[in-house]
């Protein structure tokens, strides 16, 4: 809703444009009623007698008028210019005591004032930029005090955005004890390159985004917090967090989207922090660099996503929410970075590496499981790298279920650990964390398990040390520690490690989402509950039912019109309505016309790739270990319909590998396999 500022609060005249004879501001015939505008006029600039998008500039001297609104229509780009010509102090003075300028959607002040200092610009009131309006200060005139203190934080003004733009050398901005809309640092002026500096001891609220254009450096010597309530979006250039010696507290309220161009850095000797602190789900695109002692925090309840890796170059803190990752967008952690704080409230749902030769303790787990793995160091160097995740699921039915020889009864049919590495590789111990999903009583009688694909069986690792009575940590013998792991038991009447349903697996038929599970043990089950969720936090009950003795395979449908993803959970309920097991899983309607598939998975000398085409075109396939480097390619021609591509793998090293799946489109899709 547009209210104008003559409504609000003024009896001035009104004056707009017409823009019959020119784009100058002191031609008379550009006015309705005619006239120039006057101290005591209101200017609005606006679509009403006007179609389509216009400029306006002013003239190099001084002007004076009650109040300004640029007030396109939806679409529409209406821009006012002081020129670069205009040296007058100031070259446009607004004496509303309220509202002085609103500016809407689509609405543009660019500032190109050529004073080198004073003041451009002189509000009285208020400078409202309502979200998608722009203010641009393209002019080394001063703003503090006579521009950005005069900023509106209305509501509705968080993506009102003020853009410096600034010719020539190094400038100054405004920063602490200031509340932004939202801010952007530009250097199209400057020939493409502009160091921007802000110093100061409060606190700085940028309620909208903060954007870092490429060629800026912005240099910060803050004291205490700067917290972006929007998207940071850093296309290039440097954010440098402390070029003083200050612990200056950068907090991400939403995305984080960096460039590969992008630096985030500090020159000095504090120890800055980045913080994610958003109150939903954050995403985080780190496609740049962070460098040097800078801190990254995860505090966040709801958790971040990873589209990108995450590289930690000092330290991670995980003190609030998991990090969701992928083979694709791993946390990397460099040589002698540390990770503090990781619990069963913060931790790492999903691959993460670490490079380096030194102890390190992986603060892994999956969903509500926090299940760390430490390796302890013995002849690593510098620059090894290790990949480690948690899994939940049956090892038995992924790898296989004959075990070696006594001592190990059984193992876990719960959960696994993988690590991936780079050979030659030294015998060191691993170090398994054992918790209430692993349904263990005796740690003591617990050992560590390795899947031993040449052999396919479970070879025994021992249990050296323990931790704990029925959780708590083991550690193994010293061993080749690359593979599968898992943890077995040595007595028959402790530590149960069962399973009661595999993993839920989930699609859509139609406007129907199919929820099923294969059940064991159902001598523990009394029933199972069905929930479902559009957000993954907020979920409604759908059905209780009893288990049925008689079937082990269960299969639900619910209804969905219109959906396009749902999340669902089943509960098991085992005696006196307990919980004790309960997964949860994200159905997403496919929009791919594509399908693929690889087996057998794992695969020893040869995989198939299944494509089941819409067209028939040729297709790359491009086989990558996790560290990136390509091992096979081929070109394939396909039909469509339903296709078997077979793929040698008797010359790959055993580990994890990803096969890209490429068309005229570009990539069709990614898919893992383990090669023993």
């Amino acid at each position: 809703v547009i209210t104008s500022l003559f409504m609000q609060q003024s009896k001035a005249a009104i004056k707009r444009w017409n823009g019959s004879s020119s784009k100058d501001w002191s031609d008379v015939l550009n006015w309705t009623p005619g006239g120039l505008p006057l101290d005591s006029d209101e200017v609005v600039l606006d679509n009403l007698i006007l179609a389509g998008n216009y400029s306006v500039f002013l003239p190099d001297g001084g002007v004076t008028i009650f109040s300004l609104e640029i007030l396109p229509s939806s679409g529409r780009i209406i821009d006012l210019n002081i020129p670069a010509s205009n040296i007058a102090t100031p070259a446009l003075n607004l004496i509303a005591p309220g509202n002085s300028i609103l500016i809407n959607a689509g609405g543009i002040l660019k500032n190109s004032s050529g004073l080198s200092s004073g003041q451009s610009l002189l509000i009285s009131g208020k400078l409202v930029l309502r979200n998608g309006a722009l203010y641009i200060h393209n002019t080394r005139a001063s703003h503090a005090t006579g521009i950005i203190a005069k900023l509106s934080t209305d509501a509705g003004t968080e993506k009102g955005k003020f853009e410096f733009d600034v010719p020539g050398g190094a400038y100054a901005i405004s920063l602490s004890n200031r509340n932004y809309g939202s801010l952007k640092l530009s250097a199209i002026a400057s020939d493409g390159t502009q160091t921007y500096n802000a110093t100061g001891t409060s606190i700085t609220n940028i309620r909208g985004d903060l954007e870092i254009q490429k060629g800026v450096v912005f240099n910060l010597n803050l004291e205490k917090t700067l917290t972006i309530g929007g998207d940071f979006i850093q296309t290039g250039g440097v954010f440098n967090l402390a070029n003083q010696p200050n612990n200056l507290q950068v907090i991400f309220k939403n995305s984080f989207i960096q460039d590969s161009s992008g630096v985030i850095t500090e020159t000095s000797t504090g120890v800055p922090e980045i913080s994610f602190g958003g109150s939903g789900t954050q995403l985080i695109s780190q496609r740049g660099v962070i460098r040097n002692s800078v801190a990254v925090n995860i505090n966040n309840p709801y958790g971040v996503f990873l589209n990108a890796d995450l590289t930690i170059p000092f330290s991670l803190h995980l003190r609030s929410g998991n990090i969701r990752t992928f083979l694709t967008a791993m946390v990397k952690v460099a040589d002698n970075a540390i990770v503090t704080d990781a619990s069963s409230l913060s931790f790492v749902d999903g691959p993460m590496m670490k490079t380096g030769d030194e102890d390190f303790e992986f603060p892994i787990g999956r969903q509500g499981d926090y299940a760390p793995l430490k390796l302890l160091a013995t002849g690593r160097i510098s620059t090894d790298k290790t990949i480690a995740e948690y899994h939940h699921g049956n090892p038995q039915q992924a790898f296989g279920a004959i075990i070696d020889a006594s001592p190990i009864l059984r193992i876990s049919s719960l959960e696994y650990w993988t690590i991936e590495r780079e050979p030659p590789v030294k015998p060191e111990k691993i170090t398994l964390s054992v918790g209430a999903y692993s349904h263990a009583t005796s740690l003591e009688k617990l050992v560590i398990t390795q899947w031993d694909p040449d052999r396919f069986t479970w070879k025994y690792l021992g249990n050296t040390a323990f931790s704990g009575i029925s959780s708590g940590t083991i550690t193994s013998e010293l061993a080749d520690v690359r593979g599968v792991f898992t943890i077995g038991t040595t007595v028959a009447d402790q530590n149960p490690l069962p399973v009661y349903f595999e993993k839920l697996k989930g699609d859509w038929l139609g406007d129907d989402l199919r929820i099923g599970w294969k059940a064991f043990n159902q001598h523990n089950t009394d029933q199972y509950r069905i929930d479902f969720s559009e957000d993954g936090r907020t979920f409604e009950r759908e059905q209780t039912f009893d288990a049925d003795s008689h079937n082990n395979d269960y299969c639900i449908t619910k209804f969905l019109p219109g959906r396009s993803l749902m999340y669902a959970r089943v509960t098991l309920l085992a005696g006196e309505g307990k919980e004790a097991q309960t997964q949860t899983i994200l159905v997403k309607r496919s929009k791919l016309k594509w399908q693929l598939r690889v087996y057998p998975n794992p695969a020893h000398e040869l995989t198939h790739v299944m494509v089941n085409a819409d067209i028939e075109q040729s297709v790359n396939l491009q086989v990558f270990d996790l560290y990136g480097k390509m091992h096979l390619a081929s070109s394939r021609q396909i039909k469509k319909g339903e296709n078997d591509v077979a793929i040698k793998t008797t010359d790959l090293r055993n580990g994890t590998y990803l096969i890209r799946v490429t068309g005229k489109s570009g990539v069709i899709g990614t898919l893992k396999f383990i090669k023993f």
